[in-house]
């Protein structure tokens, strides 16, 4: 028997919160390769993207597809069966949302969120004729259906319920070691003595970072010595937003770090006022997680995701309201850290409780008879 893992969608930094949960999730199975009942576990990656997958070629066959397109992706992931030599009683574990348009082996699919749905306006033409038309077709073959959130689970029962008896929810896990080696000073970008916010984030259209420039450029009106911090690059930041940060003024005190590493990202979020996280829309919520690690204070929009994994540890705000979030970043100094966070976000989402689950879902399907 043989798991296939479909990660065709993966191109390097192209979506860093998808990046993270392959990584995080092929490690797990990889390090757990002897508790996995297939006899071959492959990987379906794209030509180009071999080098990010050599670190498993010891245990697991990567095996490339050639396309330059979404209808080259579409092509490859219903070739999975004739390249890969799949039959039908082997699984392929589609890890993005979509797969194949027939049935080439029991199925697996991961689905991570239904933005594409709240918020169509944010999404090209194609990309979202795309998705229309074939996450209905993966869900409906699919034998088994996992959503990384409770609210990405009732989102599939909301736009697709009838197949919403055969979803689980796993939560994404996080790699809380890679942050055991933070070091003890802040990132050299920032100031050791300056007050500052931190924002963990993508700079795509719905994580809302407009709203935040807003209500920032307000609040040093009062603090004229704090930071905005922004782990993201500038250069994904949308027009509108950049020419608010030079129309403001805003340059000297709102930095834009890029890439860092574990050890700086532990730090930041170790010496911050407060994590915010303006967002629009999350499938999981990944930031959240590693500010209430860090017992971070964390100001969130007020959307069903965030209130699912903060639970009551945070303070919530009208995403659509800079000012509400103007009065919260004020506050500040009047909320409590969050001191009883760490071990409960440890045991929730500890790659021993959460990877744990892909592996018995897995050899539960390979060993179901046809």
């Amino acid at each position: 028997m043989v798991l296939l893992v479909d990660a065709l969608i993966f191109e390097y930094k192209k979506a860093p919160g998808y990046e993270t949960f392959l990584f995080n999730l092929l490690t797990y199975l990889f390090n757990h390769r002897d508790l996995i009942r297939a006899n071959n576990v492959k990987i379906a990656v794209k030509a180009g993207q071999e080098k990010h997958f050599e670190r498993f070629c010891s245990k697991f066959e990567i095996i490339s597809f050639k396309f330059n397109s979404h209808l080259g992706l579409f092509l490859a992931q219903n070739l999975l069966k004739k390249k890969c030599s799949l039959r039908a009683a082997d699984v392929v574990l589609h890890t993005y949302n979509y797969g194949s348009a027939i049935k080439q082996a029991k199925t697996i699919t991961v689905v991570h969120d239904l933005q594409f749905m709240r918020f169509p306006e944010y999404w090209s033409t194609i990309k979202l004729l795309q998705r229309k038309l074939q996450i209905p077709r993966t869900l409906k073959l699919a034998d088994r259906i996992i959503a990384i959130s409770n609210f990405t689970k009732q989102e599939l029962e909301f736009f697709y319920g009838a197949w919403i008896h055969k979803t689980a929810v796993i939560y994404n896990f996080c790699d809380f070691e890679k942050f055991w080696e933070c070091e003890q000073s802040v990132n050299s970008s920032v100031s050791a003595g300056s007050e500052y916010f931190l924002s963990v984030s993508s700079m795509a259209r719905h994580k809302n970072i407009f709203c935040l420039l807003v209500a920032f450029s307000l609040y040093v009106k009062f603090n004229k010595n704090c930071k905005l911090v922004l782990v993201g690059k500038y250069d994904n930041l949308d027009k509108s937003a950049h020419e608010f940060i030079e129309s403001n003024g805003l340059n000297d005190c709102v930095q834009f770090t890029g890439y860092i590493s574990a050890s700086e990202l532990g730090t930041l979020y170790k010496k911050c006022l407060a994590t915010i996280l303006p967002t629009l829309y999350e499938g999981f919520g990944l930031p959240i997680v590693e500010a209430l690690y860090f017992d971070c204070r964390l100001i969130l929009s007020d959307i069903p995701i965030c209130r699912e994994i903060a639970e009551d540890s945070a303070v919530f705000f009208d995403p659509s309201d800079p000012r509400d979030l103007l009065e919260k970043m004020k506050n500040v100094n009047n909320m409590s850290s969050i001191n009883s966070s760490k071990q409960r976000v440890i045991q929730k989402y500890a790659k021993e409780n959460t990877g744990a689950l892909y592996i018995e879902s897995i050899n539960q399907l390979l060993l179901e008879e046809i």
